[in-house]
């Protein structure tokens, strides 16, 4: 069962050159993208089965994409708005375009698992669809707005789409989640 979720980190994906025998993914430094409030992973998968004299003789369940449906306490437009590709305007503000293009990005998080576990989840090749925030007039009741966001979770050229590693501290995950970022071969 899992108790939580926190540091949320991201970064720039540079290059990725996994596909050659030495190759590895280069990412900017990370940083704190937000505070994390919920994120569901979705597989989107192959299901295909080969049957033959009534009995399975292949079948494919390979992973294609991950959709990332994350939650967040902010969606600061520092951030997010240069995610999605909006341009700043010069004056504090940003213009959304039909040619925004979503930036590649490293996505890490840990999550904190029951008898003192964390566990480091990291995805090398995301992208944040573009996205608007929903908006409500105060009520009787005081409630809060958490925009959720949705990410694209792909492959790097060697097919890696996704790593995870469990830990006994919590200093030990954040410690290896931030490595995760420069380490070859993402």
């Amino acid at each position: 069962m899992i108790k939580g979720l926190n540091t949320l980190l991201f970064a720039k994906l540079t290059s990725d050159t996994t596909d050659q025998t030495s190759g590895k993914a280069v990412y900017e430094a990370p940083t704190k993208l937000s505070g994390a409030i919920e994120i569901k992973p979705k597989l989107n998968q192959n299901s295909a089965e080969l049957y033959a004299d009534d009995t399975l003789q292949d079948a494919d369940y390979s992973v294609s994409t991950v959709g990332l449906t994350l939650t967040v306490d902010d969606d600061n437009d520092e951030i997010f708005c240069k995610l999605i590709g909006m341009k700043d305007d010069g004056e504090g503000g940003y213009d959304a375009s039909v040619y925004d293009e979503s930036q590649a990005i490293g996505l890490g998080y840990i999550e904190v698992k029951g008898q003192g576990k964390y566990r480091v989840k990291f995805y090398p090749n995301c992208k944040v669809k573009p996205f608007d925030s929903d908006a409500k007039t105060k009520e009787d009741k005081v409630s809060f707005q958490t925009p959720s966001v949705e990410i694209t979770a792909s492959p790097l050229k060697n097919g890696k789409y996704k790593h995870q590693k469990t830990f006994s501290t919590s200093a030990e995950a954040v410690t290896y989640l931030n490595s995760l970022f420069t380490q070859a071969g993402a």
